[in-house]
This record gives C-alpha cells, sequence and structure tokens, in this order.
C-alpha cells in the first residue's frame, strides 16, 4: 500500500471515529430528554452500519477479487 493510500484511509478513518462520536453524543441526548425509542433505534442502526462498512470492510465481500494478486 502506497503512502497516498494509507493517509486516505486514515482519513476515512478517522472520519468514521468522528461520526460515529457524534451518533452517540446525539444518542445520549436523545436518551437524557427521553426521545422515542425508534429514533434511537435508528441512530443505533445507523452506528451498526458504519462500524460494519469501515472496520469489518463489507465493500470487499461485494467486490471480485483482483486478478493475479493475493489478498
Amino acid at each position: 500500500m502506497n503512502k497516498m493510500n494509507k493517509m486516505n484511509e486514515l482519513k476515512r478513518g478517522v472520519v468514521v471515529f468522528v461520526l460515529l462520536a457524534v451518533l452517540t453524543g446525539i444518542e445520549f441526548a436523545f436518551a437524557l430528554l427521553e426521545v422515542s425509542f425508534i429514533l434511537l433505534g435508528l441512530i443505533a442502526l445507523a452506528k451498526a452500519i458504519a462500524v460494519l462498512w469501515y472496520f469489518m470492510h463489507l465493500p470487499r465481500v461485494f467486490t471480485p477479487p483482483s486478478e493475479g494478486g493475493h489478498e
């Protein structure tokens, strides 16, 4: 992996981290305000999708393997 790819991955990781932190803060505030469980569930679902997509590399499951490379 070249240096540019590593920087892009780092930036994407930071964005996902900030997204999860913001969603957690919103979720906490909504819980204190006793907002609907449905809304809290939707926020939790958004967080789960972000974790699956980035940290568990879900997009790789849906892309064909590259030819001639090792993965």
